[in-house]
């Protein structure tokens, strides 16, 4: 029989080895039931929460409970009770951002095994109150967003003929929603315009007129086919340092509709 001389620092090359493989082994194994067994958890009242993310205006579309109703229609818990394995939260996520009024929802576990569910609400940036469609709101990302009947958002009212809204169609500058979505946008926006325009209205032929809050007057923009947004910087500048000068109250309106002037109707 022949015998096989192994050197000694091969033996300990060996050993170290096995050991490392034993280690991992071992690591492996705790790993998998320290998983298992947080997945067996069972969700804590206390261990849920639910936070909603206000947009720039402080909209209130959705509450907590809102988000729990929202849960417990579709899945028949509120995650409270449930073992960690037996949530879905990707489905529940899903579930949230069908509504209407959520912009984004997110659930996330930290390492207390604490469930962590963050709701952010659309932004909605007008009201339409047209004479073709039932009254809607329009968000900040040009999404059709339904009338709340818990809360009505203080944002500006488009009203009159407005044309039928179609998102799709936002993004092509030769139709009239493209340029008035720029123009709404440009109300929101800015602080001025945000604070000083209550209304929109669209005239059957197609005028824009601006209904500010302050003083009595309109301003009558021009047509949807024109570049409403450029003539709102126009009329910033002459409400800074034009009608300052006489004040609000000496004018009925102000008309837009020719090009490089503004035509000041006085009482």
């Amino acid at each position: 029989m022949t015998k096989i001389n192994v050197h000694p620092k091969r033996l300990k090359w060996i050993a170290k080895r096995m050991l490392f493989t034993i280690v991992g082994i071992v690591f492996f194994m705790v790993v998998v039931a320290a998983v298992r067994l947080k997945q067996q958890l069972i969700v804590e009242s206390d261990d849920v929460h639910i936070e909603i993310i206000n947009n720039t205006q402080n909209h209130l579309f959705i509450r907590v409970k809102d988000v729990e109703d929202i849960i417990f229609s579709n899945f028949s818990h509120v995650i409270v009770g449930q073992p960690l394995e037996a949530i879905d939260f990707q489905a529940i996520e899903q579930k949230l951002e069908e509504n209407v009024f959520i912009k984004n929802a997110e659930i996330y576990i930290n390492a207390l095994n604490q469930v962590f569910i963050t709701v952010e609400q659309r932004e909605p940036i007008i009201r339409v109150m047209s004479k073709s469609e039932p009254s809607f709101y329009i968000d900040d990302e040009a999404n059709k967003v339904s009338v709340s009947k818990q809360y009505t958002a203080r944002v500006p009212v488009l009203t009159g003929y407005v044309p039928v809204f179609n998102k799709t169609l936002i993004n092509d500058h030769s139709v009239v929603w493209s340029r008035l979505f720029e123009m709404i946008q440009k109300l929101h926006n800015d602080l001025f315009w945000r604070s000083m325009i209550e209304q929109v209205d669209i005239s059957k032929k197609g005028d824009v007129t601006l209904i500010p809050k302050v003083g009595e007057h309109q301003v009558v923009l021009g047509n949807l086919t024109l570049d409403l947004a450029e003539r709102l910087d126009r009329l910033k500048l002459f409400y800074r340092e034009g009608i300052l000068i006489d004040g609000w109250r000496k004018y009925r309106s102000f008309d837009m509709t020719f090009d490089d002037q503004i035509v000041a109707i006085k009482n």
